[in-house]
């Protein structure tokens, strides 16, 4: 009887395996290859099957697979499994392959992951309050929008209101029952927001020139950068000045002006100028340090005085508030139908960044980081947001991860999802992300969350190394 070429491939077995760096909810995995006869061409197919006790992956099967290619001739491989419930025992499973057809799961090992860490007593720094009642609307403008397909409708309405908000309030009605399938882009510039050009920035003296900036002493500041456009003056201490993440000015964080005169002033971060160090009343940091320009950076850079003193945006079903959940009392998925929806469309399967998001305040698809725009005071009221279903999840039971639904970026402020349902649905759908909310007063009030099925950790790789 003639054998195919596949058939006459023999099992790569992985063994020797070992655990370190247990944490709550991960561990390291290392295990040796014995790689094949020569006569049998190269191994280059590992990965690894992880599963809570008490079952067992010993035999190829259960658990779920973290997936990756090895190299060839390497004898050493290590992976990280992620995602892992704290207290738990689980039972790993590295498996190889010379072909990516065949596997053999070789011999596995078993681990226990940490409990959880205690809580801290106290916090560390007290929490700020931030009044999330709905505000007081007399004299907003009133805009309704009908029903579109892509939210192009909702988001030139946003786009229009945002300007005003010194003077003026917009309420943006939507349809209760409609939906729109899209993504939301804010773009506008709020009307407190200052955008300066680089040579605002003095080198020699570290001020900054801004005319008529109206700060007082101590008076607070956040900053930002025009969408595409430059980079922020590099400071002391160095960072790089592409990546606001590493300071000494990073988006969305406080800092404190030392004013100069009525057209320049300084910016301190850590505490206010003149504190005294260890002053814990200033959020636990310990001493004033002078932003201290290195260079004057280039493009466009924006800045917003804090608190930000605007009105709101709100966005919310046209359903009267007589027909709808009271304030401060929770909404279920039974009020849906009286809610206008809002899905990010499934042409977005297996996103994960910006590029890709349904709603974000940056204000652009660009995911370095450059698409900043102070964007504040949205408030979100009666509004389903979900994902459109997708195909994949009828037809297999291990279907790639879905959207990231919603973000809001470092760099916005004042953010309210107000007697909102925000859900995915039962698995096996699932995303990589369901919110990601990085702003400063972002928060849910009175609304429901649920089916957020996350499979495993989106940041799982397969490592090699000799």
């Amino acid at each position: 009887m003639a054998m195919s070429a596949l058939g006459q491939v023999p099992a790569v077995v992985p063994g020797s395996v070992t655990m370190d760096l247990i944490s709550h909810s991960s561990a390291r995995v290392k295990w040796q290859a014995v790689p094949p006869s020569s006569t049998v061409g190269a191994w280059n197919f590992w990965r690894l099957r992880t599963i809570a006790s008490p079952g067992t992956c010993e035999n190829g099967t259960g658990g779920y697979v973290s997936t990756g290619d090895g190299s060839n001739k390497l004898q050493n491989y290590s992976t990280v499994a992620g995602g892992l419930l704290p207290s738990t025992t689980y039972d790993v499973c590295p498996e190889g392959s010379s072909d990516g057809q065949n596997w053999s799961s070789g011999v596995g090992g078993t681990f226990t992951t940490a409990p959880l860490p205690a809580a801290h007593p106290v916090s560390p720094i007290p929490p700020k309050r931030f009044n999330t009642d709905y505000p007081d609307t007399t004299g907003y403008t009133v805009v309704n929008v009908p029903s579109n397909d892509d939210c192009s409708g909702l988001e030139n309405a946003i786009n229009a209101a945002i300007p005003n908000l010194n003077t003026t309030g917009t309420i943006i009605n939507l349809p209760a029952g409609s939906v729109c399938t899209g993504k939301l882009r804010p773009s506008a510039l709020a009307p407190d927001v200052v955008v300066l050009n680089s040579p605002a920035f003095n080198v020699s003296a570290h001020t900054i020139t801004s005319p008529n900036h109206g700060f007082n002493e101590g008076d607070q500041i956040v900053w930002s950068k025009q969408p595409g456009n430059g980079s922020y003056p590099g400071g002391i201490p160095g960072q790089n000045p592409n990546d606001a993440t590493q300071g000494p000015i990073i988006i969305g964080h406080l800092y404190w002006v030392h004013v100069i005169d009525k057209d320049t002033f300084q910016v301190y971060y850590g505490a206010p100028y003149g504190a005294t160090c260890q002053d814990e009343t200033y959020e636990g940091n310990t001493c004033p340090h002078l932003w201290s320009f290195t260079d004057q950076g280039s493009g466009n850079i924006l800045y917003a005085p804090w608190p930000r003193k605007l009105k709101w945006v709100i966005v919310r079903t046209s359903t009267p508030d007589a027909q709808f959940v009271p304030e401060h009392v929770r909404v279920n998925p039974n009020w849906a139908p009286l809610m206008a929806k809002i899905q990010a469309p499934n042409s977005l399967l297996g996103a994960v960044y910006t590029p890709n998001i349904m709603f974000n305040t940056a204000g652009g698809d660009g995911g370095d980081g450059a698409n900043q725009f102070l964007i504040a005071n949205l408030r979100f009221v009666g509004i389903e947001f979900t994902y459109q279903p997708y195909p994949q999840a009828a037809t297999t039971a291990d279907p790639p991860p879905g959207v990231q639904l919603i973000q809001i970026s470092t760099e916005s402020q004042n953010i309210i999802f107000d007697r909102c349902y925000i859900h995915g649905y039962p698995t096996p759908f699932r995303v990589y992300r369901m919110l990601n909310w990085d702003g400063m007063n972002v928060g849910i009030v009175d609304s429901d969350i649920r089916d957020m099925h996350l499979f495993r950790a989106n940041s799982v790789g397969l490592n090699t190394h000799q």
